[in-house]
């Protein structure tokens, strides 16, 4: 009962700020006078905004509950690609394809709202200002955080447009696509250890025991993924956008390594968060968005996309001192023996195997020699990470697995 009363006061929120939101948006439609299919488009994906107010992803993560949390996004994304592969058989518009995403989206919500009546209760629409002053003001800096987060992604490719020519800023948007990729492992680890690091908060070993399953599992993805990615760039551009994208190899590699370095990051922020450190975390990212913004303005306009992918890792290694300081200030884990751990073997895998691959008998076919190489590299670091225990995955897969009363009592690590 009294999750259902919490989620229904988030729910109840959500509805109203959706509702605002609307009126604003209807203004502003009025004032604009878009044609109207594009008044069309923008209603339906508006719609969105409303079916989120009601999918209750955030009430299943804190109860732990990920299967439900998946088979929502599993239905969504089928629905989405059977709605999508229809529109080749029927004539295709763009009112189509956006009714289809926020169709899906619709089922998939509906489901999830039927499971959480089965477990206790439907959620009720209710008015309660106590109630929604506390949770503004909880979710305050997680809001600025995002907002300045979107910023701090977008920034350079903003800039790449005012200051460079349009075709760099399509190969540096290329070597972009490949660095959201690859945090896709980050961000499917973060929503499940998140709810497990906020009840743990006051029970130190079980806390620091998840803590360091989280950050093994993430940084060994992490570097992994990021090592793959620098030596193989080229492979990655050419198979995947065609051989003018080459040009962005250089790019690509800084952002690779940058993306190490942001899965380190997001186990901090993820701390942060569950901690109850919101406000830190968003000064933290605050700082970091606007060194990027000063760094971006001075180096860009000279070294072009290059200069915005070593921007984009310059401010992720101030955002990563700043998030360290402020944990180990607080006594939290930090994992720096097992982060050092990773970035030595990352480096001497990185040397040796730009070396190696420069003079090994490779296919010419592209995709046949990002097969090989991509084996080769994969065994070798797993292989070496197992054996100087960067990973332990026999104990993070029974750790993953166990209850969460098995968790809170378990403090072996």
């Amino acid at each position: 009962l009294e999750v259902t009363a919490r989620v229904s006061e988030v729910v109840s929120l959500r509805l109203i700020l959706s509702v605002l939101s609307f009126l604003v948006f209807v203004v502003l439609l009025a004032i604009w006078r878009p044609p109207l299919q594009v008044v069309t488009v923008i209603m339906i994906q508006f719609a969105g905004v409303l079916i989120a107010a009601f999918t209750l992803d955030f009430a299943f993560q804190g109860l732990e509950n990920m299967g439900s949390i998946a088979k929502r996004q599993i239905v969504t994304a089928l629905l989405a690609l059977v709605g999508i592969s229809l529109t080749f058989v029927l004539e295709p518009s763009v009112v189509m394809a956006a009714a289809i995403f926020q169709g899906a989206a619709l089922v998939g919500a509906l489901l999830m709202l039927s499971e959480f009546i089965r477990l206790g209760s439907a959620p009720k629409i209710r008015i309660n200002l106590p109630a929604f002053c506390k949770v503004l003001r909880a979710s305050a800096p997680m809001a600025v955080t995002g907002m300045v987060t979107a910023v701090y992604f977008s920034i350079d490719i903003v800039m790449l447009g005012f200051l460079r020519s349009q075709v760099e800023v399509g190969l540096y948007v290329a070597a972009g696509k490949f660095y959201l990729v690859g945090m896709t492992a980050a961000t499917i680890l973060r929503s499940v250890y998140f709810p497990v690091l906020s009840r743990l908060l006051n029970n130190g070993p079980a806390r620091r025991e998840a803590s360091g399953h989280f950050v093994e599992v993430i940084i060994f993805f992490g570097t992994l993924i990021a090592l793959g990615g620098f030596l193989l760039a080229s492979e990655n551009l050419e198979i995947v956008f065609g051989t003018n994208y080459v040009r962005a190899d250089n790019a690509l590699r800084i952002l690779m390594v940058n993306l190490f370095l942001a899965h380190i990051v997001a186990v901090y922020h993820v701390q942060l968060l569950a901690w109850g450190l919101q406000k830190q975390q968003m000064q933290i990212v605050v700082a970091g968005a606007a060194f990027n913004v000063a760094m971006n303005l001075w180096l860009i306009p000279k070294f072009g996309m290059v200069a915005a992918a070593a921007t984009t890792l310059a401010s992720s290694l101030v955002v990563f001192a700043l998030a360290l300081f402020i944990l180990k200030r607080r006594a939290f884990e930090v994992h720096f023996t097992l982060i050092l751990k990773a970035a030595v073997l990352g480096i001497i895998l990185a040397f040796t195997g730009e070396r190696l691959l420069a003079v090994a008998p490779l296919p010419e076919n592209v995709i046949l020699r990002f097969l090989v190489a991509g084996t080769a590299i994969t065994a070798l670091y797993a292989g070496l990470a197992f054996a100087i225990r960067l990973i332990r995955p026999k104990a993070s897969y029974r750790y993953m697995r166990q209850s969460p009363a098995g968790r809170s009592a378990s403090a072996s690590y």
